[in-house]
C-alpha cells in the first residue's frame, strides 16, 4: 500500500540572527514537503526528498559534537564550559500553585467512583480475582485477561492463587461476570501444584455453559497453588475474546476460602487487561506532586444511569464525593464529563425527545450531588463523530442539560467537546445557536504521524463535517496557524468563548505486531521522546493562550497503555516528570511579551527556533527556547549565542524541563545588550530565568 502525507523538514542550514540582520519570526515551522510512504503491515519504508529511511529517524538531529548527550537521568550543562553546579529546582505541588494550564485526564472514572485506601487494583486487574466481592454491582471488581483475537490462543490465559501455606482443598467456586456469561471460558482446566512448578490437572470442562456461581467438588487434595487455564475462550464480539472471572474461591475441608486475599491468598495471571498495581495515596500523589491544577474525568454510565431511570439507588457513591473533595482540598479543579453513550444510543434509535429529556435529567441528578466539586461541566464527547446529532439536536441537548444542571445548583462554566479541529461542523453548530449557550470549546488534538517526524507543533489530523482527514491534507503549515484560524472562526459567534485541549498525547511503545499504515508509527516513540513531546506541547499551547491542556491519560487503564504517565508496573514515566517540571515553572500569572524575535537575537544553528518571553510579577523573565525538530534520543544539542537587545542582566539561570534541574549561566553585559554565549539549545525547552538590572 502507498500512503501520502506531508513531512515537515526543518531547515538545517546554519542561521544567524543579529540586530542588523533581517529578523526572522520565531515559532513557525520552516517548510512542508510532500512525500509518500509504503507500509507492509508492520514496517514503513520510503524516500522523501532524497532522504531514505527504514524504521529509523531521518537525520533531523541536533548534532553539535561539542554538546553533550541528553538523558533524563543524568542532568547536562546548559552552557559549554560552564562549571557551575547543576541542582534540582524546587517542584511545586498542586496546592502551591494559584492556577496554571497543567491538566491531566483520568481515563477510568471508576477510580474516582469506587476507590478508597483499601482498593486493591485498577479496573479488571487480577487483584479482584480474590477480593471477596463477587455479587456487588460493580463491574470494575471483575478480573479480565487481555484481549485475544481468536478463541484458542497459542498461549492460553490463566489465573492462579498461591495459598498462604499448603492446605487440603475440596471445593472450587468460579463466579462469572455479573452482567452475564461473557468472558467465562468454554473450555478450561483446573490444576494444582505444591511448588508452583509441577502441575497436576484435577478438573477439565469443555463447552461449559456458566451459571452465576459455578461450583466444583473434588476429592480432598493438598495444594500450595491452584491455577485455572482457559483453553477455549467465549466470543464477545467479532475477534474479541477475553477470559474473565468475578471471583475465584477455593475452600478447604473446614469451609474456609483459602484463596481470599484476606486469608493470605496471592493472585496472579498470565496478563490482565489493566495495570495490576494500585495504591490510593500513590495514585492521588501522582496528581498533586505533578503540580496538576485541572483533572478531567469521564464518569461511567453503568450502573448510575440505569439506577436513575429506574428510580432505584438515588445516591452517588460516597467514595466519589470523598474523592472529588480530596482533589479540591489539594488544589485541583475537576471537570466532569458523564459517559454520553446512553444519549447517543437513544438518539440513534430515533427516540430523540425521550433521549434528550432523560439525559438532561440524569445530568441534573448528578449535578445536584457534586455541584460543589465541579469546576466545569462537559456535555457530550466528540459530538462531530456522531452523524445522528444534527446542529438542532445538539443545541436542544445542550440547552436542556444546562437548564437541568442550573436548576440543580451548578453555576460553573459549560463546555462542548469536538474530536479534533472541525471548521465546517463548528460553524454549523455555532450558527445554530450553540455559541450563545456554552462557555468553553474543548478540543481533542492528535498529530497521528510516524514516530520519526511527529512533533506537537505540527498541524495534525483534523475533521471535515465529522469525517477524519490525515495531516497530508492539512491546509495549514503548523498547529499555531491552524488554531489561530479556528479561534477566529469561533470568536465571530461569541468573543467570550474559551478553549481547552482535553485530550492530547503521543504513545511510548514499539510498533505493535500487525499494525498497518503510515500512522502505526505513532505508537513507537521512546519514553524520553514522549517526555519531550509533552513538555513542548504544554508550553506551546500556553504560548498560544489555548487554555488548560489535558494529557490522555494519567493511569494505564488497559494492558500496556502507551499513553499513561504511569506504566503498568506503577512506575512514573519520564513524561510524568516532564509535566511536574513544567507545572513548577509555568502558571497563568505570567504575562507573555509580544514579538520575542525583537528582544532576543540568535547567532548559530537553531533550526525552527521556538522562543517566548514571559514576565513574572517580580519583573523576572522566563525565556523558553527549543528547536522544533522531531524528538530524538540521539539529539546532542546545538551551540548558539544569545543577545538580549538593550538589556543588562543581574542574574541568569537555565531551567532544564526534561531533567528538572537548574544551572547558573555565565553572561556579559555590553552596549548592544546582555550576551549569553555557548548556550546549548535542545529539542525540548530549556528555560532562561533572567533578572534584569
Amino acid at each position: 500500500m502507498k500512503f501520502q502525507f506531508s513531512i515537515l523538514l526543518p531547515l538545517l542550514a546554519a542561521m544567524t540572527f543579529c540586530a542588523a540582520a533581517e529578523v526572522r519570526p520565531f515559532n513557525r515551522l520552516s517548510r512542508t514537503f510532500s512525500g509518500s510512504v509504503e507500509g507492509d503491515g508492520g514496517s514503513i519504508a520510503g524516500n522523501v526528498q532524497g532522504w531514505s529511511y527504514e524504521n529509523k529517524p531521518v537525520p533531523f538531529t541536533l548534532t553539535d559534537k561539542r554538546a553533550m548527550p541528553v538523558t533524563t537521568l543524568t542532568p547536562q550543562t546548559a552552557q559549554l564550559g560552564n562549571r557551575n553546579p547543576i541542582t534540582p529546582f524546587r517542584y511545586k505541588r498542586s496546592a502551591e500553585i494559584s492556577d496554571s494550564f497543567s491538566g491531566i485526564a483520568v481515563g477510568t472514572g471508576e477510580i474516582l467512583c469506587t476507590s478508597t485506601r483499601d482498593t486493591p487494583g485498577y479496573r479488571w486487574s487480577v487483584a479482584y480475582l480474590n477480593d471477596g466481592d463477587r455479587l456487588k454491582d460493580k463491574i470494575n471488581t471483575c478480573f479480565s485477561s487481555k484481549l485475544y483475537l481468536n478463541e484458542t490462543p497459542e498461549e492460553p490465559p490463566w489465573v492462579q492463587i498461591r495459598f498462604r501455606k499448603p492446605c487440603m482443598i475440596s471445593r472450587i467456586v468460579m463466579a462469572r461476570r455479573i452482567d452475564g456469561g461473557g468472558g467465562f471460558p468454554l473450555d478450561f482446566s483446573i490444576r494444582i501444584s505444591r511448588d508452583g512448578t509441577n502441575w497436576q490437572t484435577i478438573l477439565k470442562k469443555q463447552g461449559y455453559v456458566p451459571e452465576k456461581l459455578n461450583e466444583f467438588t473434588v476429592s480432598p487434595v493438598e495444594a500450595g497453588y491452584i491455577r485455572v487455564v482457559a483453553t477455549k475462550l467465549r466470543k464477545e464480539s467479532d475477534k474479541v475474546h477475553y477470559f474473565q472471572l468475578q471471583e475465584l474461591e477455593v475452600y478447604d475441608r473446614d469451609g474456609i476460602n483459602q484463596a481470599l486475599a484476606a486469608n493470605g491468598g496471592k493472585a496472579s495471571s498470565s496478563g490482565s487487561a489493566a495495570n495490576d498495581y494500585f495504591q490510593y495515596d500513590y495514585f492521588f500523589d501522582s496528581i498533586f506532586e505533578a503540580g496538576v491544577k485541572h483533572v478531567l474525568t469521564s464518569l461511567p454510565a453503568w450502573p448510575y444511569y440505569g439506577n436513575f431511570l429506574a428510580g432505584g439507588n438515588r445516591h452517588l457513591p460516597e467514595e466519589l464525593i470523598a474523592n472529588l473533595k480530596y482533589l479540591n482540598d489539594n488544589g485541583v479543579k475537576v471537570q466532569i464529563r458523564l459517559d454520553p453513550s446512553p444519549l447517543y444510543n437513544g438518539v440513534k434509535k430515533g427516540d430523540i425527545d425521550r433521549a434528550i429529556a432523560d439525559w438532561a435529567g440524569y445530568n441534573g441528578w448528578f449535578a445536584a450531588q457534586i455541584k460543589d466539586h465541579a469546576s466545569s461541566w462537559v456535555i457530550g464527547n466528540e459530538l462531530n463523530f456522531h452523524t445522528a446529532f444534527t446542529p438542532d439536536i445538539i443545541l436542544r441537548t445542550i440547552r436542556e442539560t444546562i437548564r437541568a444542571i442550573r436548576e440543580a445548583g451548578y453555576r460553573g462554566p459549560v463546555a462542548v467537546n469536538s474530536a479534533l479541529i472541525d471548521f465546517e461542523w463548528t460553524e454549523k453548530i455555532l450558527g445554530a445557536g450553540v455559541g450563545n449557550v456554552i462557555d468553553t470549546f474543548n478540543l481533542h488534538i492528535y498529530k497521528e504521524q510516524p514516530r520519526w517526524i511527529i512533533m506537537p507543533e505540527m498541524a495534525g489530523t483534523f475533521m471535515v463535517n465529522g469525517e477524519r482527514h490525515w495531516p497530508s491534507e492539512q491546509p495549514y503549515s503548523d498547529f499555531g496557524e491552524e488554531f489561530s484560524a479556528f479561534r477566529e472562526l469561533v470568536k465571530k459567534f461569541n468573543p467570550d468563548i474559551n478553549f481547552q485541549v482535553t485530550e492530547a498525547s503521543v504513545n511510548a511503545c514499539e510498533i505493535q505486531k500487525g499494525a498497518s499504515g503510515p500512522f502505526s508509527g505513532t505508537y513507537g516513540v521512546s519514553e524520553q521522546a514522549q517526555a519531550k513531546f509533552l513538555i513542548r506541547l504544554y508550553l506551546y499551547n500556553q504560548m498560544l493562550d489555548l487554555g488548560p491542556t489535558f494529557w490522555w491519560v494519567l493511569e494505564p487503564f488497559i494492558l500496556q497503555t502507551p499513553w499513561g504517565l504511569i506504566d503498568e508496573l506503577g512506575r512514573r514515566r519520564p513524561a510524568w516528570y516532564g509535566l511536574r517540571n513544567f507545572s513548577s515553572v509555568f502558571d497563568t500569572s505570567l504575562r507573555q511579551l509580544k514579538n520575542p524575535e525583537r528582544i532576543v537575537s540568535v547567532e548559530g544553528n537553531a533550526p525552527d527556533l521556538f522562543c517566548a518571553v514571559f514576565e513574572k510579577s517580580t519583573g523576572e523573565w522566563l525565556v523558553p527556547l527549543w528547536c522544533a525538530v522531531p524528538m530524538c534520543d540521539e539529539n546532542r544539542g546545538e551551540v548558539i549565542h544569545l543577545t538580549f537587545d538593550g538589556i543588562a542582566l543581574k542574574e541568569a539561570e537555565a531551567y532544564d524541563l526534561l531533567s528538572g534541574t537548574k544551572q547558573r549561566l555565565n553572561f556579559s553585559n555590553g552596549s548592544a545588550g546582555a550576551k549569553i554565549g555557548d548556550f546549548i539549545i535542545r529539542d525540548y525547552p530549556v528555560v532562561l530565568k533572567l533578572r534584569r538590572k
